[in-house]
């Protein structure tokens, strides 16, 4: 159920899933300490009671991806096997049953397809960089390590949200601060004052053009923001709504 970290490896825990029940959770993980790894989908489905549901939100999160064989695929027998009954009922039989598994002819596959199913179950894109989804324009290319070098100096970066802490200040107005990674994966920290709070407000996980001051505040460095656009990513917004970013002045 929890995320484990085995070395350099992270294994991401059922919780993660958005739209995955706690039960389906507690079967599959009781079912799998009993009766050992699953050895594919038929397996699968014969000792586990799943709707088609919740299967095909651990098919798209690529829990089945051991088998081998593709997620339309996987969707496609899914949806063959469960077709006509709401949820499976595993019996226990001395012989193991056999169903007919079909092979269908390779489909298109975009390699963003994958990171889009991450991000609508996860949050968060797992098999490429956040940065790989943007649409091709012109990003400025500073890291978090060229930060020092321009203190009180006004600066453009990109940086992947990872967290934002909202506050309010002593005369009760709202603020931020915001946590990034940059294109190599190291910190970017930003403070939104209210003003900036109210006019740049996040629009939820993704990239974003930052624009501000670079200040250093007992060695801590971070950009007091004057400016936050959310970048588009490739074919998920209209050509209509996609976003303008003003140039900087």
């Amino acid at each position: 159920m929890l995320t484990v970290i085995n070395g350099n490896i992270i294994h991401l825990g059922f919780g993660f899933l958005r739209s995955i029940e706690i039960t389906t959770i507690k079967t599959i993980m009781n079912e799998r300490h009993s009766g050992g790894y699953f050895r594919g989908l038929q397996d699968f489905l014969n000792r586990t009671p799943i709707s088609l549901e919740q299967l095909s939100i651990l098919i798209r999160a690529g829990a089945f991806n051991f088998t081998r064989k593709s997620k339309k695929e996987l969707l496609w027998n899914a949806h063959f096997f469960l077709a006509k009954s709401k949820k499976t009922a595993p019996e226990r039989t001395l012989f193991e049953r056999k169903v007919k598994e079909f092979t269908i002819p390779e489909l298109y596959f975009h390699p963003l397809e994958n990171a889009y199913d991450e991000i609508e179950l996860l949050g968060f894109p797992v098999t490429c960089s956040p940065f790989d989804l943007l649409e091709e324009m012109r990003l400025p290319q500073t890291l978090s390590a060229d930060l020092p070098r321009f203190i009180d100096k006004n600066v453009e970066i990109v940086g992947s949200l990872i967290h934002i802490k909202r506050t309010r200040t002593s005369n009760a107005k709202t603020m931020s601060f915001g946590v990034f990674i940059d294109f190599e994966g190291h910190w970017i920290d930003t403070v939104q004052f209210p003003e900036i709070a109210r006019r740049f407000p996040f629009k939820g996980g993704g990239c974003y053009l930052i624009r501000g001051k670079v200040v250093s505040e007992f060695g801590f460095i971070s950009i007091e923001a004057s400016e936050l656009y959310r970048l588009p990513n490739v074919n998920m917004e209209e050509p209509s709504t996609r976003l303008k970013i003003p140039k900087a002045v």
